[in-house]
């Protein structure tokens, strides 16, 4: 904003009412000032500057002296402060927003006001200019950019796993209100959205069925724990009965209030069909029992194996769910999405492989894929061939899904030059697994005040599942980390 330039006669009445204080008063108020304080000359040579100004500069005592403000500031700032400096000796005050380099080379971001100073005669000797420190504010308003495209990602990614799925997903709230109902859930329900969401599982099944699953509702929020059964449901969208195997979670706020149950509902409608069809088989052709009894068997493990590799997956992800606290179902979708694609992208690589293992290089490329992008080399990993065993691999890309997830927020890949470097190797007797995480590009990282519940999924998936021991640093540079593994426990053959 520009000010109309004072006149001599009304500075000259200024200072002939103003009280009797002694220069050291006025030096006390500059020096003490919350604000940093500049002048210069008309010639824009610096003719003093405050402690604070000094502070904030990054500079001692007198060093600004005697130097143009345009050996601080950054190149592409200089038109701008030129033409400030040139309107302030010209009579106006002036508002606006320099950034300079500091004497530790960062840069500080600073809003500025500037004024005109005149001597005795109303004539203008020089310019004078209050900075306030932005930096920080300046760092909060980037994060919270950062957070709120970050929020978006995610809240797409789950949108569109949502979208996806074949298996019904749905989310009811204490009162049974549905909040979630995906496309393959409303097809079941034979309704759109708008009549499902926000309507109470009364609106939409009725008071019977509605009944039944608030008596269920209320014995999972007091058992706190998951439940698998399979339950028998009018299915819309097929318009006959249809059973379907649900499970079904309960989820709480970080103080322990309910905030209700998430569900996933497959129709396993002809897997039972088939079963039964199989049943009534082997009572038919008793005399082919023989002929028939390997193929069977076959079938039979094949189906377990499938089961088992299923259910397991599911405990993890339930797991995953049950510990995780958030106040709202939007918190516990952008703090479970991460984490359950690691996992899926674990899972499809040991199901390419038919869960014969699979090999650490590629588990690392698969999981530090979504942070780094194709185009920079944002990672660089090298070391020994190793095929893990499947469990091994779901840890372990836990592991790695989170260090990856730090380092996105806080770490070497939230910077434009930053980059993390993964090495691993096998040594020692009995041999073990050295895996080394070293992040640079880092400036001032320091050990976090707090254990998140990150950090202690990293420590529980070495120390309890693969049985290894952690160590961690925080150099200025970035995140050290170093895991160690009994190869015995996680390689599918002696490395």
């Amino acid at each position: 904003m520009t000010a109309t330039a004072e006149r001599p006669e009304d500075t000259q009445r200024a200072r002939e009412s103003a009280p009797d204080l002694p220069p050291s008063f006025f030096r006390t108020v500059v020096e003490t000032a919350n604000e940093g304080i500049w002048m210069i000359d008309c010639e824009g040579v610096t003719t003093f500057a405050n402690r604070r100004m000094e502070e904030m500069m990054r500079l001692g005592p007198g060093e600004m002296l005697g130097r143009h403000p345009a050996d601080f500031l950054l190149p592409e700032d200089l038109e701008l402060a030129s033409a400030v400096i040139a309107r302030t000796l010209g009579g106006e005050s002036n508002e606006f927003e320099p950034r300079f380099r500091r004497g530790d080379g960062a840069i500080i971001s600073t809003i500025a006001g500037t004024a005109p100073i005149r001597d005795d005669a109303g004539n203008i000797v020089g310019a004078v200019a209050t900075f306030t420190d932005l930096t920080e504010h300046k760092r909060a308003e980037q994060a919270l950019l950062d957070s709120e495209r970050e929020a978006t990602r995610t809240a797409t990614l789950l949108n569109q796993l949502l979208e996806s799925a074949s298996d019904a997903i749905w989310m009811r709230d204490v009162d049974g209100i549905f909040r979630i109902a995906n496309p393959a859930a409303l097809k079941v329900m034979g309704a759109p959205e708008r009549q499902v969401v926000g309507r109470s599982m009364y609106d939409v099944w009725g008071d019977e069925v509605g009944a039944h699953l608030a008596q269920e509702a209320k014995q999972l929020f007091a058992n706190g724990e998951p439940i698998s059964i399979e339950e028998e449901m009018h299915d819309a969208g097929r318009g006959a009965p249809t059973i379907f195997l649900s499970n079904k979670v309960p989820i709480f706020a970080a103080d322990g209030v309910p905030i209700g149950i998430l569900g996933v509902s497959r129709d396993i409608t002809e897997r039972k069909a088939d079963e039964d069809a199989l049943r009534e088989s082997r009572a038919q052709l008793a005399q082919q029992v023989a002929e028939l009894q390997a193929a069977q068997q076959r079938e039979h493990l094949l189906a377990r194996e499938v089961d088992h590799r299923a259910k397991n997956l599911l405990a993890v992800v339930q797991s995953v769910v049950l510990l995780t606290r958030a106040e709202t179902a939007e918190e516990l979708k952008d703090s479970l999405v991460g984490r359950i694609q690691a996992l899926a992208s674990a899972h499809a690589l040991l199901a390419a492989a038919r869960w014969d293992g699979v090999e650490l290089s590629e588990l690392i490329a698969e999981e530090m894929a979504p942070f780094t992008g194709s185009k920079l080399p944002r990672a660089r990993f090298s070391g020994p061939a190793l095929r893990l065993r499947p469990a091994a691999a779901q840890a372990l890309a836990m592991v790695l899904h989170e260090l990856a997830t730090n380092a996105a927020k806080y770490g070497a890949l939230s910077t434009h030059d930053g980059r993390v470097d993964i090495d691993w190797r096998v040594n020692g007797e009995p041999e073990e697994l050295v895996l080394e995480w070293l992040e640079r590009g880092c400036a001032d990282v320091t050990a976090p005040s707090a254990t998140g519940f990150g950090s202690r999924i990293v420590l529980s998936s070495i120390e309890r599942q693969l049985r290894g021991r952690l160590s961690q640093e925080w150099p200025p540079t970035g995140l050290r980390c170093r895991i160690a593994v009994p190869i015995a426990h996680i390689a599918t053959q002696p490395a």
